[in-house]
């Protein structure tokens, strides 16, 4: 009777102690995943070709053809990057003369911060 208490009692220590080290090793994996993963983040975008028209006159439409950006990482990495907004639009009516400072900008949404990353050019309208 003693020797099936001292088994059962063995095995579920050694049950317990699996569980625990699997559960340790588990975590510690997961928070090596997001921790590269979170380390990685969009530092700033970079344009790499300019717009091929750059001169307009006033009432003319923007037009962006040409323009290449790329995104810059926190770990050296660069990237073709398209998902950008600008302002002025493409396509919008330039009604405003002189230099106009045309901005590209990605928005980035986190659950505490909202961070805006901007390169930017400018056109002249006469």
């Amino acid at each position: 009777m003693k020797k099936n208490l001292f088994t059962a009692i063995t095995t579920m220590l050694v049950t317990l102690l699996l569980v625990v080290v699997s559960s340790t090793v588990i975590t510690s994996c997961t928070d090596l995943f997001n921790q590269n993963k979170d380390e990685i983040e969009m530092l700033g975008l970079e344009i790499t070709s300019y717009p091929t028209k750059t001169n307009y006159n006033r009432g003319d439409t923007l037009d962006l053809s040409g323009l290449a950006v790329v995104a810059v990482y926190s770990d050296g990495s660069r990237s073709g990057f398209y998902n950008y907004t600008t302002t002025p639009a493409e396509g919008e009516v330039l009604n405003e003369t002189g230099s106009v400072k045309v901005i590209v900008e990605k928005v980035i949404l986190k659950p505490r911060e909202t961070r805006h990353i901007q390169a930017s050019f400018y056109i002249e309208v006469r």
